[in-house]
Parts: structure tokens; C-alpha cells; sequence
């Protein structure tokens, strides 16, 4: 008996992981995504500027390079460009360069980040985004449907 009990428990606690995640909103995981970036800016950890990034992707002091939505083509094929033979990822915040300029304090559509805790934190971050956009997309489908 005692040991159901505890089998019970188990997706209990997973269901209120899961409701924690989908209690985010868009809004405040694109908050917390601008004060990863603005903390690790305030480390000395955050690049900013296309020639900056440039410079530290090839001098090998990047983890992950990011982009903002309103990044031009040209520019994100150029960072892409330079970034790929270094096997560094490029990866879209989906956040405005206006939206990040209040926080960061420079208004930039690339960045980088040359420490892995920030990298991987970001990373959380923006899959948790993706989770959330994908999640809401299949609601609005069932409710066209």
C-alpha cells in the first residue's frame, strides 16, 4: 500500500512542474530571457555588436552567438557565415533589438556569450519559449477545429 502511494506522488509532482512551465507566460519568459542577457552583460560575459562578436567568435571566447528578430538576412547569413566553421551556434532570441537595447543598455541585433552557464541558460530559456508557442498553437487549433 505504502508503495503506491508514493508511485502516486511521483506524476503528481510532475503535473505541477508542468503547470509551473505552462503558467509562464510569453511576456515573462521574454522578460527573464532580456535579464539572462542583461546579467551576463553585467558579468562581462555578453558581446555586443556584429564586429565585437566577430572578433571574439574567431579569437574562440564565444559559446553561442544570438540574433534579435529584426536582425537583417544579410547580417544573419554573415554571422552564420563566420560562426559555423568555428562550430559556434547562432541561434534567434525572437526578441526585438529595441526590446533588448532598455536592458542591455546597446542597441544590437547580435550577441554572444562567452560563458557556458549563461549559454546554457539562455538555451533553457528560449526551448521553454518554443514549449510554450508550440503548446499554444496546438490549443488554438483544437479550438479552430
Amino acid at each position: 500500500m505504502h508503495q503506491k502511494a508514493e508511485h502516486a506522488e511521483a506524476p503528481a509532482k510532475s503535473r505541477r512542474k508542468q503547470q509551473n512551465i505552462d503558467g509562464l507566460t510569453a511576456a515573462a519568459l521574454k522578460q527573464r530571457i532580456i535579464s539572462a542577457l542583461s546579467l551576463a552583460r553585467k558579468a562581462g560575459r555578453l558581446t555586443a555588436g556584429a564586429d565585437a562578436v566577430r572578433e571574439a567568435v574567431c579569437a574562440g571566447r564565444v559559446k553561442a552567438v544570438f540574433t534579435a528578430a529584426d536582425l537583417s538576412p544579410r547580417s544573419q547569413r554573415n554571422m552564420e557565415y563566420v560562426c559555423r566553421p568555428l562550430s559556434v551556434p547562432v541561434i534567434p532570441l525572437g526578441i526585438a533589438m529595441d526590446e533588448m537595447a532598455a536592458q542591455i543598455g546597446r542597441r544590437s541585433g547580435i550577441l554572444a556569450v562567452a560563458d557556458t552557464g549563461f549559454e546554457r541558460k539562455l538555451c533553457s530559456l528560449l526551448e521553454q519559449a518554443e514549449r510554450l508557442s508550440a503548446a499554444q498553437t496546438g490549443e488554438t487549433a483544437e479550438s479552430l477545429s
